[in-house]
């Protein structure tokens, strides 16, 4: 059985160039300890705000503060609010998909008093909408909203391109820049979705021994 390798996410690799230009500083100085105590990312599925936290988390440990910083995806299924108890003690805490739990008020409530207790650290925060759009408690999206708030995606075709080369790369794959046309033109055009599809091209050149050619991403692109 073919386990994928895992891709280490990196800062310099996020996509796009007015991301690069205008959040990728406010993270670096978020985690240098240096920028805004508060960072909130929003956009739609596949726009790249996980791997943008995971870039986060692994600057960090490579930089000696794996110990210091926490992960949360509340994506993952029978979460209890008991769940973010404790999380104050992490110096940078990484909050992913906050759109699973707001509007539910007891969620909201763990989130505010959570902020609460992690004052003077950093608190990273990703999640589909704008809080302003999405919370019921009036304080919680303040709170967010009074960091930085930036909205992902808009890529362009040289941005996705490059970004998927890079990812590739990663994987031991040499894709040509016409294979990586061929893709964007027919494949998705979400970060999310590139590397979910890079996993499967990997996985499917592996089984059946054979080399990326455009007969083997047409095979893969129409199924």
């Amino acid at each position: 059985m073919h386990i994928p390798l895992p891709l280490e996410p990196e800062l310099e690799h996020m996509v796009g160039e007015h991301q690069r230009k205008n959040l990728l500083p406010a993270l670096r100085a978020c985690l240098t300890g240096t920028g805004p105590g508060v960072i909130y990312v929003y956009g739609e599925p596949g726009s790249g705000r996980t791997y943008m936290m995971m870039a986060c988390q692994r600057w960090l440990e490579k930089h000696g503060h794996a110990g210091d910083v926490f992960y949360l995806s509340l994506k993952e299924e029978c979460l209890d609010v008991r769940v973010l108890d404790g999380l104050e003690r992490f110096r940078w805490l990484c909050i992913d998909h906050v759109e699973t739990v707001l509007g539910q008020v007891m969620w909201e409530t763990a989130l505010f008093d959570l902020c609460n207790r992690h004052q003077g650290h950093y608190l990273l925060v990703a999640g589909r909408d704008l809080p302003s759009q999405s919370c019921l408690i009036p304080d919680l999206a303040s709170r967010w909203m009074a960091g930085l708030v930036y909205g992902m995606g808009g890529w362009g075709d040289d941005e996705l391109a490059e970004f998927f080369e890079q990812a590739a790369k990663q994987r031991g794959l040499r894709l040509s820049a016409e294979q990586i046309t061929y893709i964007l033109q027919r494949g998705p055009r979400q970060p999310g979705a590139l590397l979910k599809f890079l996993d499967r091209l990997d996985g499917y050149t592996l089984e059946k021994k054979r080399l990326v050619t455009l007969p083997v991403l047409r095979e893969l692109l129409d199924h």
